[in-house]
């Protein structure tokens, strides 16, 4: 279950939590590992099984070979001592009486009979590099020859093992040559090995003559046995009794007795290469006999020796592989970053969209034709379409707060100007002269800059000339009741901001600030700074306050567009604020009950439009 999950895990963060990029080259290196795998693995298997097959051909055609030769070398002294046996050499000189001839005629005789018989022997032995003795064991009628180096007494040497078993086969099977092992030479040196020809009477063939013996050294046939395609091979000749005549490798011999012991080799397949297990090695075995001289050979590999050179086609296979697959790492970031580079570029561009700036693509960057680029030129359509949406929002929102502002200024108006035109008229019948003359002028300026010759944008002085204006009306309506006060640095008075943007909040502070007091006197304060490149207005008053609640509606907008009347300008100031300026600007309230409330209008500190 564990295992399961952390599956579903790793299937859930590849799908929707690894970036893009690093998918593509995920997805890139697996389709190469996987294609690098079955591909290197056919080849592998389909080169090793070649090669193997190769090698086992190549050794075979060794092993057939040597066998080749070592059955035409024993053919050929089998025809030399055959052609010396039938030669009536033996029989002339078995029937001669040496007692009628001097040991002169005697040495003579035996110098005749050695050039005849040992020339074929000796020019076949001149043509290899090892020492090889003839010896003749004559019947015990004919002594003349008897000298102990190589003439022989027969009889003396029939209880020898090498004379009995030949004796005793040819009485049974009448076989004329023999190859004898070294095991069976028990007067000759070790390490010696010998084929033997038994003459016999031409008139009565169960009448041995003599015994032609030809002694060589072993190591001539190890030699000959030696040529091997693999390392730490043995091969072996051996006859009937499983008697060894010959071994390529004298520091595997200790294999032989296993071999023998565990294995009837003689009933093992010949044409194949058997798979056999000596200890705890695995070897190859393949057998040949040569059935005319009773003799096997055969050749024991091990498994690892054959194995060592596909190791090695298979490690270079191996490591090309591995180098390709470093070579696809570069080439599939490569390609993971042409696909995802655009992608990118899309995606941080439509970030943008979110700050409720749209930008089109730039024509520097490439689109291309494939299905990024259509994206990329469907974004530029749709941010072309939305621009011109939001071109045409924006003046159509003007035109409607522009609306909203001229009806609540025909609202608002006369209203005020039938309170000021009654004040006005009052202050006559008073025949207050001074009274008249400012609240006159007072009027008269706060509608000048209302109407600003139908400019919506006016400077920050003529801004605060009419809030002056307007709160000196409200002074002589109320006595003196409200201190107004301005503090602005010279230098801001040329910034620029909408009009009619401070009038309403001033009489928001008026009517439900110091008014709602019990004493309906009160302090309003502007004050005006430069905050980097925004320009910060606030107006204060000592009223009475705003609870919580309402506090954070007014923040949020939610009571001020639920508002009516006065409620309803600081809402029109606060959407076309917003609307010019954008969502970063606007008001900010800020209250404590019972002290008052303070308005802070953010905009940016602009000189010209």
């Amino acid at each position: 279950m564990k295992i399961y999950q952390l599956f579903r895990k790793l299937i859930h963060s590849y799908f929707y939590e690894i970036r893009l990029q690093n998918k593509l080259l995920l997805a890139f290196l697996s389709m190469s590992l996987l294609l690098l795998g079955i591909f290197s693995s056919v080849i592998i298997s389909h080169v090793s099984s070649f090669a193997e097959n190769q090698l086992l051909q190549s050794a075979t055609e060794t092993f057939q070979q040597t066998t080749a030769s070592l059955e035409n070398t024993f053919y050929s002294y089998e025809q030399i001592s055959t052609g010396l046996a039938n030669s009536y050499l033996f029989d002339d000189l078995m029937k001669q009486d040496m007692n009628q001839y001097t040991p002169g005629e005697i040495t003579v005789i035996r110098q005749n009979f050695e050039r005849s018989v040992f020339a074929s022997v000796q020019n076949h032995v001149n043509s290899t590099s090892y020492e090889v003795d003839v010896k003749i064991f004559f019947n015990d009628d004919f002594h003349y020859f008897n000298n102990r180096t190589r003439y022989f007494s027969l009889e003396n040497y029939l209880s020898a093992p090498w004379a009995s078993s030949i004796t005793q086969q040819y009485s049974k099977s009448r076989r004329g040559f023999y190859i004898l092992p070294e095991d069976l030479l028990t007067e000759v040196e070790p390490g010696n090995f010998s084929m033997a020809r038994v003459v016999v009477d031409k008139k009565y063939y169960p009448h041995i003559l003599a015994l032609l013996r030809i002694d060589m050294p072993r190591k001539y046939l190890d030699q000959m046995i030696t040529s091997t395609v693999f390392d730490n091979t043995l091969s072996a000749v051996i006859n009937q009794d499983l008697n060894v005549l010959a071994c390529s490798n004298t520091t595997l011999n200790s294999l032989l007795p296993d071999l023998i012991s565990n294995y009837d080799l003689w009933k093992l397949p010949t044409k194949t290469w058997n798979e056999i297990t000596l200890g705890h090695e695995k070897y190859l075995l393949r057998i040949v006999t040569i059935p005319h001289y009773k003799l096997m050979h055969f050749s024991l590999v091990p498994q690892k020796s054959l194995y060592s050179d596909l190791y090695r086609i298979r490690s270079f296979l191996l490591l090309s592989v591995f180098l390709t697959l470093l070579l696809c790492i570069p080439l599939a970031s490569l390609l993971s970053h042409s696909l995802v580079i655009r992608l990118q570029q899309v995606v941080n561009v439509m970030q943008q969209v979110k700050t409720g700036n749209p930008v089109p693509f730039q024509e520097n960057i490439p689109h291309g034709s494939d299905e990024i680029g259509n994206l990329i030129s469907s974004y530029n359509h749709m941010v072309e379409q939305m621009q011109l949406l939001m071109q045409q929002e924006y003046e159509y929102g003007t035109e409607i707060k522009n609306a909203e502002l001229k009806a609540l200024q025909a609202q608002v108006n006369p209203h005020f100007l039938y309170n000021t035109l009654d004040m006005i008229y009052w202050f006559a019948k008073e025949n207050m002269v001074n009274e008249i003359e400012t609240s006159v002028r007072s009027l008269s300026t706060f509608y000048r800059i209302g109407l600003s010759s139908g400019k919506e944008i006016i400077t920050l002085r003529d801004e605060l000339s009419q809030s002056k204006a307007y709160m000196a009306i409200w002074n002589l309506r109320l006595q003196d009741a409200i201190i107004y006060e301005c503090k602005v640095d010279d230098t801001l008075l040329d910034c620029l901001i909408i009009k009619t943007t401070l009038q309403p909040i001033i009489e928001n502070a008026v009517s439900h600030g110091i008014r709602e007091k019990d004493i309906p006197t009160g302090r309003i304060s502007i004050n005006v700074w430069a905050d980097f490149d925004d320009l910060l207005i606030t107006i204060e008053d000592d009223g009475v306050g705003i609870d919580s609640e309402t506090l954070t509606k007014l923040n949020t907008d939610v009571l001020i567009r639920e508002s009516v009347g006065h409620g309803y300008g600081v809402h029109n100031v606060q959407s076309r604020l917003q609307l010019y300026y954008g969502s970063a600007y606007g008001l900010k309230f800020s209250s404590t009950i019972g002290k008052g409330t303070c308005v802070t209008i953010r905009i940016p500190k602009k000189t010209t439009e």
